[in-house]
């Protein structure tokens, strides 16, 4: 019925009616499925190797998964819980309802882009080095063509969209039906293609978008010829001039942002990764979907150095990062730099007894407390 809704607003809204209207359609699902607890079940989460961590989860079994692909954990099967214990001091329990002391913890997270007040090259500069050295060097060769013709959205939907899509998911690819491909195209959005000289090596599939007053220019689909997508060598190429002229887009065009689109809410996952590295903050934007997770009562510090969290505090996203005491300055430094990201509300560093005082702990609050003075520090027990 929900379903119903929603393709039927497709058809006759507004493409920014229709994009918040699906949007309170998708939030409202989810609530109502949760409330149909014959369809619960116990279940253990296999655990990272090596891990002495075990998870819990109390919810539907089809929604386990946004629990692995967040904490990273192995396969795509919840085994039964069996025998496993929900009090022990290494068990870390999810659930798909809230319950006092848990995190909020988003399924998925959006990588934005703040542009609105800057230079095209102030935005560029809080790009990664190897990113903006790919810009520089391709940016001169390329030039963006809107295409609006049906037959060519048709083909480019054919040969690029969903080609790299399922490369990159394989068979947990979602792909676009056609016919929203058009209709974005045509309607509140536009399909790019990216020319390097006369070969097409790039799409680019994008919608404005009105979110919490601001304007956004944000990403749907990114799309590559086989030539490209199984080719090692240009495929970080074009992944690097791609958004950059979508970016260029929003920025021509005056938006407050650009959204690179959606990432697993998982603090090391790749993608996100990529995205942060091109001056991409996490935003709770548009997501859709949460669980529920309570630490472990010991050594949270060290299970949050396997699984680092984004826990949601209303509308704003914190941080949750574990020190354990044995980690070398240097680990927590490279730790540290690899994980925090600008666009956060709350850093949330969970530490053993003694690791507060290491030199590396020391200087890093420093440095982040003179940009950031609302940094919280948990002290969690250390046995």
């Amino acid at each position: 019925m929900l379903q119903d809704l929603v393709d039927h607003m497709r058809d006759v809204l507004p493409p920014q009616l229709e994009a918040d209207a699906s949007y309170v359609v998708r939030r409202a699902r989810p609530w109502l499925s949760r409330l149909r607890l014959l369809d619960y079940e116990l279940l253990h989460l296999a655990p990272k190797e090596g891990s002495k961590f075990s998870t819990a989860f109390w919810g539907r079994r089809k929604n386990a998964w946004h629990s692995w692909l967040v904490l990273g954990l192995p396969g795509d099967v919840a085994q039964g819980a069996g025998r496993l214990s929900l009090t022990g001091d290494a068990t870390v329990f999810i659930s798909e309802l809230p319950f006092p002391g848990a995190l909020q913890i988003p399924w998925e997270v959006h990588m934005n882009v703040p542009i609105r007040g800057q230079t095209l090259s102030a935005v560029e500069g809080r790009m990664n080095s190897n990113a903006r050295r790919q810009i520089k060097a391709g940016r001169s060769e390329c030039r963006v063509q809107r295409v609006t013709e049906a037959a060519a959205i048709d083909r480019l939907n054919d040969t690029m969209l969903i080609p790299y899509a399922r490369n990159r998911h394989g068979a947990a690819a979602r792909i676009m039906p056609t016919k929203d491909v058009h209709r974005i195209a045509g309607k509140g959005g536009r399909l790019d293609v990216l020319l390097w000289g006369e070969e097409e090596i790039a799409c680019h599939l994008g919608q404005a978008l009105r979110v919490d007053g601001r304007r956004v220019w944000s990403t749907r689909l990114f799309g590559y010829p086989e030539s490209v997508f199984a080719d090692p060598k240009r495929l970080p190429e074009m992944n690097a001039l791609n958004p950059w002229f979508a970016l260029r887009y929003a920025h021509e065009n005056g938006f407050d942002a650009y959204d690179m689109g959606a990432c697993i809410a998982n603090p090391d996952d790749g993608l996100l990764q990529w995205k942060r590295r091109r001056g991409g903050e996490p935003s709770l934007m548009r997501n859709d979907g949460c669980f529920y997770l309570r630490l472990p009562s010991a050594h949270a510090e060290a299970f949050l150095w396997e699984s680092p969290l984004f826990a949601q505090e209303g509308d704003d996203i914190d941080l949750h990062v574990g020190i354990p005491h044995d980690k070398s300055d240097d680990e927590v430094q490279q730790r540290l730099h690899t994980l925090v990201i600008p666009g956060m509300k709350r850093l949330h560093l969970h530490m053993g007894s003694a690791a507060g005082t290491t030199p590396a702990i020391t200087r890093f609050r420093a440095s982040y407390e003179k940009n950031h003075p609302d940094v919280a520090v948990h002290v969690v027990n250390d046995t």
